[in-house]
């Protein structure tokens, strides 16, 4: 399955790797304009979710499914946690890393052992 992918690199990935570095910097100027301190785990966790996601866009990359699929975790969780402020843009970049996910995993090629069943 060859839509959306240039040169061997899967844009879904990059996108949801976009979305995930821009929504670290909204997060920050939000938390920030409101008089607060940004917290440090959701800030990392957003910036280690969209190198995860940066990671996964080689379509060569052999662990390309399990690194979409942990940046798929980790955006949905802190998505779920920001859904009323800044979250839907963050579950927004976890579909776009799950869709590629499974185009992944749905194009691995199998075994010789499992294709003679």
């Amino acid at each position: 399955m060859a839509f959306l992918v240039v040169r061997r690199v899967d844009l879904l990935a990059v996108g949801a790797t976009v979305v995930a570095a821009a929504m670290t910097a909204v997060y920050r100027d939000v938390v920030r304009s409101q008089g607060d301190s940004p917290l440090w785990w959701v800030q990392a966790g957003l910036v280690l979710a969209a190198l995860l996601a940066l990671a996964g866009a080689p379509t060569g990359n052999r662990r390309r499914g399990p690194v979409l699929l942990a940046a798929t975790g980790l955006l949905g969780v802190i998505g779920l946690l920001g859904i009323l402020t800044i979250g839907l843009p963050i579950l927004l970049a976890a579909a776009l890393t799950f869709v590629a996910a499974l185009r992944d995993l749905s194009a691995a090629p199998r075994s010789p052992a499992a294709t003679s069943r």
